[in-house]
């Protein structure tokens, strides 16, 4: 039996939150994928809670990497989601190119690093 792919936003920018959320929705029922976007946040927390109290799930975060008003990061948060979940699926969607390296650096090995288009304000 597949399980349901839970999909995890933490996007700190609201309309860039409803955009992914809306996007994933959209994409996922046009190609009758089996995802639920299961939780968007602005908040790290919320997702460490999620995981501490649903490890047997499988999920693929979308993490923003730089979060103006927290004081974790996203790839804070990845290496975090990384000790918990090892072969989890991490993607990370930010407008800063040049914290790549960083996320190799420190080993989260992400599925994927997209960049946010900057004059839009999406990707």
């Amino acid at each position: 039996m597949i399980q349901t792919l839970n999909i995890v936003i933490l996007e700190d920018e609201i309309k860039q939150r409803e955009y992914i959320v809306n996007f994933v929705n959209r994409y996922s029922s046009f190609e009758m994928l089996d995802v639920k976007v299961v939780l968007a946040t602005d908040d790290p927390k919320k997702i460490l809670n999620l995981i501490n109290h649903d490890k047997n799930s499988q999920y693929l975060f979308i993490l923003d990497i730089e979060l103006a008003s927290n004081d974790i990061t996203g790839i804070e948060l990845a290496e975090k989601i990384r000790i918990l979940l090892p072969f989890t699926d991490i993607v990370f969607l930010t407008s800063h190119e040049e914290l790549a390296m960083l996320t190799l650096e420190r080993r989260i090995s992400p599925l994927n690093y997209i960049l946010k288009n900057k004059e839009s304000n999406f990707m």
